[in-house]
Order: C-alpha cells, then sequence, then structure tokens
C-alpha cells in the first residue's frame, strides 16, 4: 500500500468530533439577542402612532372635499398692489456649440420676483419675495 493510501485509511479513525458549544452567532429566535429590543421598540413606536392618529382632530371640510376657513374673508382681505422682478445677478457660463453647428454661450440671470398685498381694513402689509433663476443661450456672430 503507498504512503497515501495508509494516510487516508488512518485519518478518519484520528479525527476527534467538534465540541458543541454555544453559538457563535445570535439569532431572533434567541431571547439573550438584541433584536428582541428593536423589535419592542418598533411596536411601541406603531402603538403610539396609531393611538396618535385615531386622536388627532379632523379638518372641516365642505361638499368638494377642500378646507375653508372663511370663504369670504379670505377673498377681501388682501388685494394684490405692486408686483416687480429685479434682476438681482447675470453670469456668463460657457460657451456651447449647438447641434447645427452654431456657437451659444449660456448666461445665467438670478431674479427676486416680489409681490404685495395690501388689507384695504386695517393697512396691513403683504410682501411675497421669491428668488429664482433664469439660464438663456446668446447666439454668437463668428467671423
Amino acid at each position: 500500500m503507498s504512503r497515501l493510501a495508509a494516510e487516508f485509511d488512518t485519518a478518519p479513525a484520528a479525527l476527534r468530533p467538534v465540541a458543541t458549544g454555544r453559538r457563535q452567532y445570535r439569532t431572533a429566535t434567541s431571547w439573550t439577542s438584541w433584536k428582541w429590543a428593536n423589535w419592542s421598540v418598533a411596536v411601541g413606536l406603531l402603538v403610539m402612532i396609531s393611538v396618535a392618529s385615531y386622536w388627532a382632530p379632523t379638518p372641516a371640510s365642505t361638499d368638494s372635499g377642500t378646507v375653508i376657513a372663511h370663504p369670504t374673508a379670505a377673498s377681501e382681505a388682501l388685494r394684490p398692489v405692486r408686483a416687480a422682478r429685479t434682476l438681482v445677478d447675470s453670469r456668463m457660463e460657457a460657451l456651447l456649440e449647438l447641434p447645427d453647428g452654431s456657437p451659444v454661450q449660456r448666461v445665467r440671470d438670478y431674479y427676486v420676483d416680489t409681490i404685495e398685498w395690501r388689507d384695504p381694513n386695517d393697512g396691513a402689509l403683504l410682501r411675497w419675495e421669491l428668488p429664482r433663476e433664469a439660464v438663456r443661450f446668446v447666439a454668437l456672430t463668428s467671423y
């Protein structure tokens, strides 16, 4: 018999069973796992959300489904007085070439739109300012 065959014949006798001790990992089925604490927190949050949604007041609605607090007060309270568009900054960004081969320059403009409302009853003023930007392409002439 060869030496290799002799080693294979004696190898199974030399093996010992592996000692089964405590698991190396923990699962949600073992009570000592931290996953049970996570599940209990999740269930607690779910109960709190369901109780809060049950006790939340429902808004009064009309037949169309829209919520209206005072329909006459909203239409008579504020009147638009002024609207303005102010150019704050304009930047030349890049030179580009359109698919037809003509050169253009990309320009980015920054505006502030302002709308003012006034209450005719007490003279209160409401100003709404909205920043916005616009990108435009300026055609370049080539010589």
